[in-house]
């Protein structure tokens, strides 16, 4: 990957689309310079080993795929992270998206796009698509973020 990737793809958008989703579909995504954020990778990795058959094999063909679809891996650093954390916190403390367990990995995942500078993110997670924009937008200003646009 080089340079600020311009969008994220969230964790269910991948498993979603594990087993129907088409080579071209990748092909212009690939073009765009998009990253599996931190937390992406460790649902990821979770599922790979979990009891849920079905979720189990979308998460192992994801693993085995996403570069291939032009989609890199990023870890964050340390402060990276941390901000990625407090800019989430936000979020839920604004009621951009709920208080649950849950919700706050989603509002991670976006949180985790805006500090890596993504301009999008590709959503297929009620708690992401059911959220507030204006107080993500919020959240994201008050941390000295630009606006991160959400994509279903």
């Amino acid at each position: 990957m080089l340079g600020t990737p311009t969008f994220a793809v969230e964790t269910n958008f991948l498993l979603e689309r594990a087993h129907n989703f088409a080579g071209t579909e990748w092909e212009a995504l690939s073009a765009k310079n998009g990253v599996v954020t931190s937390t992406v990778l460790a649902e990821l990795d979770f599922l790979c080993t979990g009891e849920d058959a079905y979720a189990k094999d979308a998460a192992q063909r994801v693993c085995k795929a996403h570069q291939g679809w032009g989609i890199s891996p990023v870890h964050l650093n340390d402060n990276q992270a941390v901000e990625a954390e407090r800019i989430a916190e936000q979020m839920v403390e604004f009621g951009a998206i709920p208080a649950e367990a849950t919700a706050m990995i989603a509002a991670l995942i976006i949180a985790e796009a805006a500090v890596l500078g993504c301009e999008y993110i590709l959503v297929d997670r009620h708690f992401i698509i059911e959220a507030d924009g204006n107080l993500i937008d919020r959240a994201l200003a008050e941390s000295g973020f630009g606006p991160i646009e959400l994509r279903y």
